[in-house]
């Protein structure tokens, strides 16, 4: 999987006028990467990840996903695209309270078409594979904020995406818990190979991926070495 964005712009009108954001974005992020996105609070990282993301649209420019410009997709095929090839993690996990916690990783797959049978199993294995099996049967609200974002980590998962999406990821947690959900990344990232976008402030964190990219003034730029 390559990810290339080319030439994004992006600007927000206002009651002071029109505010431009991104600015020409250009990025590139290889099979198997690792890529985090730092600068200051609203710099744009988000506006970037949501267009990376397809959930926002850029005012001009190309996200390339495989060599397809995933930009041009449209309704049912944009909707199909998004649940089978990508995966987000966001800073309040989005989970929903009145299902639990297999239910909640199993709903992606549901939606994608998936058995039930198929989806509890894939379920029940993801969570094995953020140390939750033992709390599969409960509910979000009987998780602590590390196990609510790990459950979110399993369920952006759920359907073997090709790319993974983290805004601010452990934006809401404790510094121990921060590091077991990073670990977490990492290790799943060398397992199954798959790229992950992480938008972050954590100087370190960053420093840890593959390719560190700095937003300013709109202008993302790959930081070397």
């Amino acid at each position: 999987m390559t990810l290339r964005a080319k030439g994004i712009y992006k600007g927000f009108t206002s009651g002071s006028g029109f505010l431009p954001v991104l600015k020409g974005v250009e990025m590139e992020v290889g099979e198997g990467e690792i890529a985090s996105v730092v600068g200051a609070s609203g710099a744009g990282k988000s506006t970037l990840l949501h267009i990376l993301g397809t959930l926002d649209r850029p005012d001009q420019g190309e996200v390339e996903i495989n060599g397809k410009n995933v930009l041009g997709y449209r309704g049912k095929r944009l909707a199909e695209f998004r649940n089978r090839e990508l995966g987000f993690i966001f800073q309040f996990h989005h989970l929903l309270p009145e299902f639990s916690a297999w239910e909640n990783v199993a709903l992606p797959q549901l939606i994608a078409g998936f058995p039930l049978s198929v989806a509890r199993k894939r379920a029940y294995e993801l969570l094995e594979e953020v140390n939750l099996a033992k709390h599969s049967e409960q509910f979000p609200n009987q998780l602590s904020g590390g196990e609510q974002q790990r459950l979110a980590v399993a369920r952006a998962l759920a359907n073997r995406p090709k790319l993974v999406l983290a805004d601010e990821p452990s934006g809401n947690l404790d510094k121990k818990s921060s590091e077991e959900l990073h670990d977490l990344i990492w290790e799943l990232n060398r397992t199954y190979g798959q790229v992950f976008i992480l938008v972050t402030h954590d100087e370190e964190l960053a420093h840890r991926a593959h390719r560190v990219y700095r937003l300013k003034d709109g202008i993302l730029v790959e930081e070397k070495g």
